[in-house]
Formats: C-alpha cells, structure tokens, sequence
C-alpha cells in the first residue's frame, strides 16, 4: 500500500485548531510562509490558550508574519518560542517582546523562549553590548533569562542570543567564546562558531555545560 502524505495546508480549520490547541504539549515545526494566508482566513486563533513555536531555521518574516498572528491570540496564556532571526538594523530584545507581543496579550502568565537574532555590522555607531540587552529582558519572564552578544568582524555580522533558563531544547547553536556557562541536561546537539580560536579551558566548560552531548559540530 502506498502512503499518503497529508500536509497542514490540506487540512480543515477544525483540524488545524485542534493541532494548535494542542502545541502546549508538543512542538509542530512548519513553514509560516506557507500557512500565513490560511491562518488569517481562521478566526479562532483569539480563542488559543496555548501556543510554541520552534524552527532551528532563519527566519525573515518575524515583523511580517510572526508578530502579526501572535497578536491575535489575545487570549493566550501560556507561550513558547524558539526562533533565528535574521534582523535589518537592529537585535530582537525584550523590549521588542513587549512591545510587539506580551502587551497583546493580557491573560499571559508563563512565557519561554530561546531567541538567537542576526544582524548586519554596516557602518552602526553604536553596536548593543550584553549589558544593553540584559536591561531589556528585566521582568519578562519569572524564569532566569541568560543573554550573549557577540560580533564578528571579518563576516560582517553581530549575533544576540537569549533564553529562558533551565534550557529545555535538544539543540544549543553558535556557542562562542562568550559562552555564559550554565547546565543544559537537554542538550545533545551543539554547533561552534567564532572568528577567535577556541582554547583548551574553553572546551572543560563545554564538557561541564553539556553533561548528555552526543554531537559538537
């Protein structure tokens, strides 16, 4: 018998709902260029209590598509995302947060994320340090939150990382010598990237970090 291969696009609202509904429990990785349009012809989004969103992808759509259908869930109270970003001018921060998505939502009380945002080091006069960002995420979840900013001269590109900690993801991408430490159970998967050499000291830390790692890339 052959298989049949059903994607989201294909099926009723009533089944994309009930999917929806259910993302408290587990994560559904899709394409937001591709559902955008049938999302906005569903008006039960506003009736979502729970919503997580993950994509290990580089997003470009986070203005365009992203905010726009969280803003709709109006009722939410419970929400997780995990996103790359890639940003024009500046980094996601939590001001960003605030102001774009959380004040949209008045019924939120537990917000978890893990965001990674990438920008362009152009001719900027003033580049955001870690202690920038962190006075952003004050107050915007009751978890610990833990940033890391860095830049990469040579490429060209500046990356601002921050997560709701204990870290529950498999996944821990673009560790750089600015790493900030921690214990990361979940971890069975992390990626290197720096224009400086990592030394030996450097990967104690890593060794200690990720207690469970199956793979270093």
């Amino acid at each position: 018998m052959e298989h049949s291969i059903v994607q989201l696009m294909d099926l009723p609202d009533e089944l994309i709902m009930i999917i929806l509904n259910k993302l408290d429990n587990s994560e559904v990785l899709y394409s937001i260029m591709d559902v955008n349009t049938r999302l906005n012809q569903i008006n039960e989004l506003a009736n979502l209590k729970c919503f997580s969103l993950a994509s290990n992808s580089e997003t470009y759509v986070y203005d365009e598509l992203i905010v726009p259908n969280l803003r709709r869930m109006s009722n939410l109270e419970k929400l997780s995302l995990h996103l790359v970003i890639e940003c024009k001018v500046r980094f996601i921060d939590g001001a960003n947060l605030k102001r774009n998505i959380i004040i949209h939502m008045p019924n939120l009380n537990e917000f978890t994320f893990n965001i990674r945002s990438i920008i362009l080091i152009n001719d900027q006069t003033h580049l955001l340090s870690n202690e920038d960002i962190q006075h952003t995420l004050t107050s915007l979840s009751d978890h610990q939150v833990i940033s890391c900013v860095d830049y990469f001269p040579s490429n060209k590109t500046g990356q601002c990382h921050f997560y709701t900690y204990p870290h529950t993801r498999v996944h821990y991408d673009n560790i750089t010598n600015n790493f900030p430490g921690g214990l990361f159970k979940h971890v069975r998967i992390a990626t290197l990237f720096d224009e400086r050499p990592f030394e030996h000291t450097f990967f104690i830390q890593i060794a200690q970090a990720f207690p469970f790692l199956n793979e270093l890339i």
